[in-house]
């Protein structure tokens, strides 16, 4: 879902940039934190989720992309958190944005209040608390 935030409230957001909004520090490409980035991203773009960024026509026809007719040979592969590439949420992306924002919000602040008449009744056990600290101590000093 933070993959999903971060293209929400950065359109156009590279996975360089969207890697740094969640974990912030650099990892190697063969470690399993990458693996799981690469798989998250692979997931929301193959569930129709999220996207790489493609220009369309006026009615909405997706444009080719222009492929150079000859390229350089890379001697390495494309990094997990390349920065070139450009994400967007699809329509369905940001039908799920809307229906987490205002579906599913709400729902959880009322299982939270619905929940908090039960933690209010807990509350008298906080003396107790201090009593079993208390004792961990002087069990601790002798």
């Amino acid at each position: 879902m933070r993959v999903v935030r971060v293209i929400h409230e950065n359109p156009g957001a590279t996975r360089a940039f969207i890697w740094e909004q969640i974990h912030g520090e650099e990892v190697r490409e063969d470690s399993a934190e990458a693996d799981l980035f690469k798989l998250m991203i692979r997931e929301l773009s193959t569930g129709g989720v999220i996207r790489q960024h493609r220009d369309t026509t006026t009615d909405g026809h997706f444009l080719a992309k222009r492929v150079p007719t000859r390229r350089a040979k890379k001697t390495t592969l494309e990094s997990a958190f390349e920065d070139n590439k450009p994400y967007e949420l699809t329509q369905l992306g940001t039908q799920f944005v809307h229906y987490a924002m205002t579906e599913l919000v709400p729902y959880r602040r009322r299982e939270r209040e619905a929940n908090h008449g039960n933690l209010v009744k807990l509350c008298g056990m906080d003396s107790t608390l201090q009593h079993l600290k208390d004792s961990r101590e002087r069990l601790l000093d002798s």
